[in-house]
């Protein structure tokens, strides 16, 4: 009887000595490594990031007026020089190589081992859009997190009535009427020109607005996926992962400088839709030059409710003030040539959606309409420069 307890005692230590072995070979065969640990930490981050947003105040400092503008006229600069959009190389890149590394890898991967090949592929491919995410976010995408321009400028709601819309739709025809003759001298500008003459009154706009350095506006660039953007109703969008400035083909010479004044908005890091519509605007009202002042004045004339201010100085018609036939000469044909680009319904509903998606992950909203009530919240000082709040 204690022969076979000592036996069984043996045994149970032959056993744990066996086990312990086990484990310290697997131990070493896997010890831990960051390359290991690499790709769930980064989802973790992105996950993260689209979940909470990083305090304002930190954003402003070190990105916003820190790291972004550093960088942005380095990487313009370099795109600028590419007589191709690099947006055109990265999607037909990620269109073409996704499933064709998912084609091979299953090929190599042979019956039987399919399943477990599909199933790394796919967490390779979450960690690929994660990398993706982060490198939009530090490129560009922490521009969603800065402070409000109406945390900036002297920004008051209360200044938003009828009555301001009103002397806005006045002084905008006033001053379509008496730019229009300068601005029809010449021919009107290419993309390029539009770019010379706006870069003078873009750097100083900027810099009042605390930019520690001049911007690099972009090139205007097309892009092979131009029938995308007609049938979505796209008229152009700034490329984040090379700050480029793609601008749809086909629309008129005025409202393209609009659409460049826009898009280098987004370019000198104003995420918001209005805001940078807001910042185009008063580059193209500012400029030396009276094709940019006039084209200024078409967008700002485009963006005003016209039905309902009309509806309203039409009990005063002494004041409904008028356009020359010049100026409505310009809008029929800025219209004319949009009109041309067709929409297809379907396409643009969901790309808006899609785009509506997009921001709430960015915790922010589509605000396209919300220019008028920045400019007429805003006080301004005679040469449309903005009044910045007094510090604290």
């Amino acid at each position: 009887m204690r022969k076979a307890k000592v036996q069984a005692k043996d045994m149970a230590e032959t056993t744990d000595i066996r086990r312990s072995s086990f484990i310290k070979n697997q131990l070493a065969r896997r010890p831990f490594s960051w390359r290991g640990a690499l790709p769930v930490t980064i989802v973790i981050a992105a996950i993260l990031l689209a979940i909470f947003q990083l305090p304002a105040s930190f954003i402003e400092r070190f990105y916003a007026n820190g790291w972004y503008p550093r960088l942005q006229p380095r990487v313009t600069a370099l795109t600028n020089h590419l007589p191709f959009a690099l947006y055109d190389v990265l999607v037909i890149a990620l269109l073409i190589g996704l499933p064709v590394w998912w084609t091979r890898r299953l090929v190599k991967a042979g019956k039987g081992r399919r399943w477990r090949c599909a199933a790394h592929l796919v967490a390779n491919t979450v960690v690929l859009a994660a990398v993706l995410f982060l490198l939009f976010q530090l490129l560009w995408g922490f521009n969603y997190m800065r402070l409000p321009l109406t945390a900036k400028l002297d920004y008051n709601a209360e200044r938003i009535n009828e009555e301001a819309a009103v002397r806005l739709y006045s002084a905008t025809v006033a001053h379509l009427n008496a730019e229009a003759a300068a601005a029809h001298q010449t021919p009107w500008p290419d993309d390029e020109e539009w770019r010379r003459r706006l870069q003078p009154s873009y750097n100083a706009l900027l810099q009042e607005l605390g930019r520690p350095n001049d911007i690099t506006l972009g090139k205007a660039k097309a892009t092979v996926f131009d029938p995308y953007l007609e049938a979505s109703g796209i008229s152009g969008f700034l490329n984040p992962y090379g700050y480029e400035t793609i601008v749809g083909r086909g629309y008129h010479p005025l409202e393209r400088a609009f659409t460049l004044a826009h898009e280098w908005g987004h370019l000198a890091g104003y995420a918001d839709e209005s805001e940078a519509s807001f910042i185009g605007v008063l580059a193209l009202l500012r400029s030396a030059d009276a094709a940019c002042r006039y084209a200024g004045w078409l967008a700002l004339y485009s963006h005003l409710p016209l039905r309902s201010l009309k509806e309203k100085l039409q009990a005063q018609t002494s004041l409904l003030p008028k356009l020359s036939t010049q100026v409505e000469d310009d809008l029929r044909a800025m219209n004319e040539a949009a009109e041309k680009r067709r929409i297809n319904p379907a396409v643009s509903q969901a790309q808006w959606q899609m785009y509506d998606q997009f921001l709430k992950v960015q915790h922010a909203t589509a605000s396209y309409g919300e220019l008028i009530s920045l400019l007429l919240g805003t006080e301004f000082h005679d040469d449309w420069r903005p009044v910045l709040q007094a510090a604290p």
